[in-house]
C-alpha cells in the first residue's frame, strides 16, 4: 500500500485533498469506498506519514489546482439513508476491507468480555492521559476504561472482525436508544423488535458493513443473545449439564446468594461436581471444540498443557472464584455465564450493561 497526499476528484465532483490509497484488491475499495465519500475520515487518518523505506509515489501535480479544506470532504444527505452512507458523522472505526482469512469469521466468539476490567483499573492506574491498545472482544472493558478511566484514546483490535460489527452496535445503540430497549438488549438478552430498533434508529450510526451483518443476523436478540456466538455453545452445554444433573435450581441460588460462605457451599457440594465430570474435561481436551466453543488458539491451548492436565487447569481456575467475588453484588460476568443475562440494572458496573 502506498499514500500519497494528493487534491483528487471524487466520484461527486467533489475536490477533497486526503492521502490517496492505492489498493492490491479493488473490488473492497469499490464497496467500501462509499463509507468514505459518505462521511469525513477519521481523524486517524490525517496523521499517517510516508514510510521512510518507501519513497512517496510520484503522479505529477493535481489536475484541478483548488485549495480544499477538511469541510470539503463531506457530503450531506437527509435520511432515509442507504448503506453507503452509513456511519455518518460518527466514524469509530477505521475503514475495514474484508480479506479471505476473515471469512472462516463467520460470527462473533464473545457476546460478552470475560475478563474483569476492574483488575486492570486498579493496576494500571488508568486515567486521562492514557492511550490504549485492547483486543476488543465484546467491548465491555473498552467501554468501561472510558467511563471510569476516561482514557484519551482506546485502540480496539481484534483478529475477528465480527467482534467489531458488535462493539460498533454498542456504540450507535449507545447514542440512539432509550435506555429499556437499550438494556433489554444488552442486560436482558432480548428485543423482539431488534429489527425495527436496527433500520429505524441504529443503522445510520454503522458502517455499511456492520450494518449489513446485524442485518443479516437480525435474530440475535430475538431469544437469548449472551447463548449466540461461538462462546455460547460452551454456555448452552453447562445449561445442558446443569439440567442433567438436577442443578438448575442451584444455579440460581449461586447468583443470588447472600454470602461468599454459601456461594462456596453451593459449589463445592452441588455445581462443581457436576461441571467437572468426565464428558466436559474430554472436549475441553479438544482442540476444535477449545477454538469454536472457547475461544483458545492452539498456541494457548499448549501453554496450558505444558502446565498440567486440562482438568486441573479448569478446577485451579473455577474453585477459587466462589470464595473471592460476590456474583449477586460485583462478578457479574460469572451469573451471566451460567443464566444468560445480568441480574439486575444496578450491582455492576454500567459499562457491562454493554
Amino acid at each position: 500500500m502506498f499514500h500519497s497526499p494528493y487534491q483528487v476528484p471524487t466520484t461527486f465532483g467533489l475536490v477533497a485533498h486526503v492521502r490517496v490509497m492505492y489498493l492490491v484488491s479493488v473490488m473492497p475499495f469499490a464497496v467500501e469506498g462509499g463509507n468514505m465519500l459518505g462521511n469525513s475520515s477519521p481523524a486517524s487518518f490525517t496523521t499517517i506519514k510516508d514510510s521512510e523505506t518507501i519513497p512517496p509515489l510520484e503522479i505529477g501535480e493535481p489536475v484541478l489546482n483548488l485549495q480544499a479544506s477538511h469541510a470539503d470532504a463531506l457530503i450531506t444527505v437527509t435520511p432515509p439513508l442507504s448503506s453507503f452512507h452509513y456511519h455518518l458523522g460518527k466514524p469509530w472505526r477505521l475503514l475495514y476491507y474484508e480479506q479471505a482469512i476473515h471469512q472462516a469469521s463467520r460470527t462473533f466468539i464473545y457476546s460478552f468480555t470475560w475478563e474483569d476490567p476492574e483488575v486492570d483499573m486498579k493496576y494500571l492506574d488508568l486515567g486521562p492521559e492514557d492511550s490504549m491498545l485492547v483486543i476488543t472482544s465484546a467491548g465491555g472493558n473498552a467501554l468501561h476504561y472510558t467511563i471510569a478511566a476516561h482514557a484519551k484514546r482506546i485502540h480496539c483490535v481484534d483478529m475477528n472482525p465480527c467482534q467489531g460489527h458488535l462493539l460498533e452496535l454498542k456504540l450507535a445503540a449507545v447514542q440512539t436508544l432509550e435506555y429499556e430497549d437499550f438494556f433489554s438488549m444488552f442486560g436482558n438478552g432480548h428485543h423482539p423488535k431488534f429489527h425495527a430498533l436496527l433500520d429505524s434508529k441504529i443503522a445510520p450510526l454503522l458502517s455499511s458493513i456492520a450494518y449489513q451483518f446485524w442485518h443479516i443476523n437480525d435474530d440475535a436478540f430475538f431469544k437469548a443473545f449472551y447463548l449466540k456466538g461461538y462462546s455460547g455453545w460452551a454456555l448452552q452445554l453447562a445449561r445442558i449439564v446443569f439440567s442433567i444433573a438436577g442443578v438448575s435450581k442451584d444455579v440460581e441460588a449461586l447468583c443470588n446468594a447472600g454470602s461468599i460462605a454459601q456461594q462456596e457451599q453451593i459449589w463445592r457440594e452441588k455445581l462443581r461436581p457436576a461441571l467437572l465430570n468426565s464428558i466436559v474435561i474430554a472436549l475441553l481436551k479438544s482442540p476444535i471444540f477449545c477454538w469454536n466453543a472457547l475461544g483458545v488458539p492452539l498456541n494457548q491451548r499448549r501453554m496450558v498443557s505444558d502446565e498440567g492436565s486440562m482438568y486441573e487447569f479448569i478446577r485451579d481456575a473455577l474453585n477459587p472464584s466462589p470464595l473471592t467475588y460476590s456474583f449477586k453484588d460485583g462478578a457479574y460476568f460469572y451469573p451471566l455465564d451460567v443464566i444468560g443475562h445480568f441480574l439486575g440494572t444496578t450491582h455492576h458496573p454500567p459499562a457491562q450493561n454493554i
